[in-house]
């Protein structure tokens, strides 16, 4: 049977309390569809985890989203000031970075094997900043993981 959409004056005919339930079973199912559809390149990220925590990052599986326009995955973080510290403990983890995206708000691509994350940064320099902690073999701080 085929998913009915409804149309602008259903959902206008329906009580606050339909329309807010409706909306809600709508956002559901198309997160569920997205996730579904992320599901081996999770798989992959999976098998990375491990190491990108050993590295000074903790990944959560809400933060993580389809990218819009190709499979590669998102990953908006749980807290907005640390796009450093996760940009630092992908390089550390063996990632390279293969889009950098320079602009005010940059959303560097990292490659491993064949999983592709893009990072949300909210800071310009952070990919640049997680760079030099590389290059000057600063440890992580991974007593206070996110």
């Amino acid at each position: 049977m085929a998913k009915k959409y409804l149309t602008f004056e259903d959902i206008c005919a329906l009580s606050l309390l339909q329309q807010a339930i409706q909306h809600e079973e709508e956002r559901h199912r198309a997160r569920m569809a997205e996730i579904e559809a992320m599901k081996k390149t999770l798989a992959a990220l999976q098998v990375e985890r491990a190491e990108i925590e050993r590295n000074g990052y903790r990944l959560f599986g809400e933060s993580i989203a389809r990218d819009f326009k190709s499979l590669t995955l998102r990953y908006s973080g749980h807290m907005r000031s640390d796009d450093v510290r996760l940009a630092t403990a992908l390089l550390r983890s063996g990632w390279r970075v293969i889009d950098r995206d320079d602009g005010p708000y940059p959303s560097p691509t990292f490659r491993k094997g064949r999983v592709n994350l893009k990072i949300s940064c909210t800071h310009a320099g952070a990919l640049e900043k997680a760079e030099q902690a590389i290059a000057t073999s600063t440890a992580p701080d991974i007593t206070s993981l996110p």
